[in-house]
């Protein structure tokens, strides 16, 4: 162990944190996973094994996108260069370590990736009142893992660049809460059920609506769904008497799950004959493939994926520059039942989501019985009409999460 601590210690986190990268890349390109947590997992993996080690949180270098070959070349250059300047034993340790990440299964649902989130937040928050927005941010000051998890990266531009990171980031955090298992809560994301079934599907179980939030429900139960989740957090968030830690982490959670309710894939499943008979059915339109990503993770991203500042701003300026959007705004509000934002997206499912190639596929493929779903090609019009939805479910999520934020603050 002598050896490793020769190795200065941000070296080490470097590497920790460059190979958690490469492997989920590689896993993400290789497996065609579009879910953004399955690219996350790892690295959230490695900052606390090696944190752990050397107590030095700080070692944590930002998460960022590789998006070229040139990117990911250099961090696997990096790596190599690295690994060699450690002993024979070291490099066996660390080959050993991450293994199991390349060998783990694909298994965790995700909704808007941490752009899209973010955007709904921005947005939801410009609809508060200066009181309101003040209260926002004193609230959130308040949460247990505020300086761990609100600070930005440290090449972040101060001002206001950094408030509107730090706000996006309270709708996003739930899925940074993965890496915790004290916060963590699968099933809260999304809602149990058929949004679409095909063929013949009388011998699939498929799970009947959870119903009303359990009685002796806490922040603690894992086993609620989304609709259930959402109830709970806004009591939460609503009452003043707890200590505002636990509001600050229920405020978080209202933010995601809203948004969550508004993206179709979290709204329900498609089951069909032959091809999704699983009680999960297409664990919302996780088990479709097209090209790279599941069709789950297109409709991840249509916000954009990772946070890039000047990405985000020009998406948010789109929309609010957009009077077809703006308008939805005071159209969105009057609609105050999550359980109708549930239905909404069910019926986007039907209507954007499950149509044309993508239905046209899963027919061919029950006439045919086979068992698997092979990739789906997607058009260029499916593509554009599917982000066009986007901003509209955005500018819906947006306006209510506004709403309910100014009756709970």
């Amino acid at each position: 162990m002598t050896e490793v601590l020769s190795v200065p210690r941000e070296q080490i986190a470097l590497l920790g944190s460059s190979l958690a990268h490469a492997i989920s890349r590689a896993r993400t390109i290789g497996k065609a996973n579009g879910d953004a947590i399955e690219s996350g997992w790892p690295h959230c993996f490695t900052y606390q094994f090696f944190a752990m080690i050397w107590d030095k949180p700080d070692c944590r270098l930002p998460l960022i996108a590789i998006n070229t070959f040139w990117e990911y070349h250099s961090i696997l250059r990096f790596m190599f260069r690295t690994l060699i300047s450690l002993s024979v034993p070291m490099r066996l340790f660390l080959v050993l370590l991450f293994l199991p990440l390349f060998l783990a299964p694909s298994s965790s649902l995700l909704a808007w990736a941490e752009s899209g989130h973010a955007i709904i937040m921005m947005l939801a928050r410009e609809r508060l009142t200066p009181q309101e927005q003040e209260k926002l941010q004193k609230l959130i000051e308040q949460h247990p893992n505020y300086v761990k998890d609100f600070t930005p990266p440290v090449d972040f531009p101060a001002g206001i660049e950094t408030e509107k990171w730090k706000i996006g980031r309270i709708g996003y955090w739930p899925d940074i809460a993965r890496a915790y298992d004290e916060y963590n809560r699968p099933t809260w994301h999304y809602q149990l059920g058929a949004a679409l079934t095909m063929g013949d599907v009388s011998g699939i179980d498929i799970p009947k609506d959870p119903g009303p939030l359990p009685e002796d429900a806490t922040m603690s139960t894992q086993e609620l769904y989304v609709l259930q989740a959402l109830e709970l957090c806004t009591k939460q968030l609503a009452d003043k008497s707890i200590p505002d830690a636990d509001r600050a982490i229920a405020l978080c959670w209202v933010a995601h799950l809203i948004a969550d309710l508004h993206l179709p894939c979290h709204s329900g499943s498609l089951y069909a004959e032959s091809v999704f008979p699983e009680p999960d059915g297409d664990r919302g339109a996780n088990r479709i493939v097209i090209g790279e990503l599941r069709l789950h993770g297109l409709w991840d991203q249509l916000l954009g994926n990772l946070y890039e500042r000047g990405d985000v701003n020009r998406r948010v300026f789109e929309i609010k520059s957009t009077p077809e959007l703006t308008n939805r705004f005071e159209v969105a509000i009057q609609v105050s039942d999550p359980h109708v934002w549930v239905e909404e997206s069910r019926a986007i499912a039907v209507q954007f989501l499950y149509v044309g190639e993508v239905q046209q596929a899963v027919r061919a493929a029950i006439e045919s019985k086979v068992t698997k779903l092979p990739p789906v090609t997607i058009s260029e019009a499916y593509g554009k009409q599917a982000g066009r939805i986007a901003q509209v479910r955005a500018v819906d999520a947006a306006a209510r999460l506004a709403k309910v934020l100014s009756d709970s603050l």
